[in-house]
């Protein structure tokens, strides 16, 4: 069985404020930081460490706890175990991101002028939805914001689907180890995976937009961020937790990612 991870998404802060016992201080520097976010089930640090037994040297890995890490376990049993996540740099180019990030940002802002329902985000955290995870949302009768528009959609699929292919064919123990062998990428295509309410979406976040903490509960989650650290934002991050840090008390966490734009 998977272990869930805890994790905090935290975007540009304008002030400090508290995440599981650790202080982040910022200025924002622009308006908006924007996340494509997938989280799917199968239907059955503060420091970066980075572990040279990958399937593929294009992959880094990041152990959100050193002190439980297990060298000989598969990428994928990693990932199942809640050990480490895994970090592929350019994966689509920066142009690429930044008119994504451009077109959602203006969907977003349009989001913001109206009245916000309850589950379709805040004004400093807006989800926008795909086009089949609002129909989802929908069916399941879940609040959420407007979806995106086809354009954008379209764009976002292309992204996932080209993810999902590159996870078949250069981390092939994820599939064996989350979704019983089966190829990720054909899953995605036939709709064969489980989504998270109103998943996949991109979340814009503007200054003090953040997750509380929380666990996925899924076998894998995505994320492609679609804005450049400390030049479209300041701050922030995601931070994953130790696997003993549930209940009432702080604990810092062990690790938090800022990757690059891509």
């Amino acid at each position: 069985m998977s272990r869930n991870l805890l994790v905090a998404a935290l975007a540009n802060v304008a002030s400090a404020y508290l995440v599981c016992g650790t202080a982040f201080v910022s200025q924002p520097r622009s308006t908006d930081r924007l996340l494509l976010e997938v989280r799917a089930f199968s239907p059955n640090k503060t420091e970066l460490n980075y572990s040279s037994a990958l399937e593929e040297d294009c992959w880094k890995e990041a152990l959100i706890d050193p002190k439980v890490s297990h060298d000989r376990l598969s990428s994928g049993e990693k990932i199942r175990t809640g050990e480490s996540v895994f970090l592929l740099s350019d994966f689509t180019s920066e142009e690429e991101c930044a008119e994504l990030a451009s077109a959602c940002s203006k969907a977003a802002g349009s989001h913001r002028k109206l009245v916000v329902k309850p589950g379709s985000g805040s004004p400093d955290l807006v989800r926008l939805p795909t086009l089949s995870a609002a129909a989802r949302a929908v069916k399941r009768n879940t609040p959420c914001a407007k979806a995106l528009p086809e354009d954008l959609d379209k764009e976002c699929n292309r992204l996932l689907l080209k993810i999902s292919a590159r996870v078949d064919q250069q981390m092939e123990s994820i599939g064996r180890s989350l979704f019983s062998g089966c190829s990720l990428h054909r899953l995605y295509l036939e709709d064969a995976l489980g989504f998270a309410s109103r998943e996949p979406a991109v979340n814009v976040y503007t200054s003090g937009g953040h997750f509380l903490p929380h666990e996925d509960g899924h076998s894998l989650t995505v994320l492609v961020p679609l804005s450049r650290p400390d030049h479209d934002f300041t701050g922030g991050g995601t931070a994953f937790l130790p696997q003993d840090s549930r209940g009432p008390r702080v604990v810092p966490p062990t690790l938090v990612l800022r990757p690059k734009a891509g």
